[in-house]
């Protein structure tokens, strides 16, 4: 699918890399453009956001409104331009077609382990319960909200010592959810992929089937002779 035959009013999910780091923005289509779409601008304090920064690598996860699928566009060009009516947009440009991706394919698995989170650059460190952990992200459940807004970084570490593991790992917040009991639920995009994380992740997949079969199981009576 070519980037200008998305749907408008589908969610985009901007995600900036520049060196070791990566930044994700949301935004909306609006309409179609040439040779891409014009889209909700992005604020922060108050000031547009640009992507025209010399270094900057940018790709676009966009989930197609009418069949839900999602489309991923890389090398995009974001403009940030005025229309004839006044109004301001985010102009993404991509000369080459999106292909399909599945973003759920990861498997998460339950932690329910504590550590330490710490958001932005010298922010405080919170005590936090890790909740689970996939290749491609992790989640975190804080007594509070620690003020990180989606597209912010963190930094979260914990050690497992069942597993004799310890993570110390950066991530990008994507969501926040308050949770019934006043707590804040804290969804997190990993920076990368990493074979200690899949192992990591292969192994308590393991463990937890492992456990599983053996619920419920009887063990068999000797038999007299």
């Amino acid at each position: 699918m070519l980037l200008q035959e998305i749907d408008v009013g589908s969610k985009a999910t901007i995600l900036v890399r520049i060196g070791s780091q990566t930044l994700a923005f949301d935004t909306v289509v609006q309409e179609p453009a040439e040779e891409g779409v014009l889209t909700e601008p992005i604020y922060r304090n108050d000031k547009l956001i640009g992507f025209k920064t010399k270094g900057l690598i940018i790709t676009v996860q966009i989930c197609n409104l009418s069949d839900e699928k999602v489309y991923e566009f890389n090398n995009v060009e974001i403009l940030n331009v005025r229309t004839k009516d006044g109004e301001i947009h985010h102009k993404m440009i991509c000369k080459y077609p999106g292909k399909q991706i599945n973003r759920r394919t990861a498997v998460r698995v339950w932690l329910g382990i504590e550590g330490v989170a710490r958001g932005g650059v010298n922010r405080t460190a919170y005590n936090v319960i890790v909740k689970d952990i996939s290749v491609s992200g992790i989640s975190f459940i804080l007594h509070k909200d620690m003020g990180i807004e989606p597209g912010e970084m963190a930094h979260i570490t914990f050690n497992d010592v069942d597993a004799r593991t310890k993570f110390s790992l950066s991530a990008i917040i994507v969501r926040t959810a308050e949770m019934e009991d006043g707590r804040v639920l804290y969804g997190c995009r990993l920076n990368q992929e990493s074979p200690a994380i899949s192992k990591y992740v292969t192994d308590k997949q393991r463990e937890k089937l492992k456990a599983s079969r053996t619920v419920g199981t009887t063990v068999p009576l000797e038999k007299k002779e």
